[in-house]
């Protein structure tokens, strides 16, 4: 499930996992830097 907030005119998403396809798709889509994706999972140290 993802989350959606706004923030400083900035929409971020929170999503489970992105591999950098999804924060790609959203710059093509609205242009770069109005959605930001977070992803949940962290890489495991």
């Amino acid at each position: 499930m993802a989350d959606t907030q706004v923030e400083n005119g900035y929409l971020f998403r929170y999503v489970p996992y992105d591999d950098g396809s999804l924060q790609k798709a959203m710059d093509k889509r609205y242009g770069p830097g109005i959605v930001v994706v977070r992803s949940q999972l962290r890489p495991a140290d």
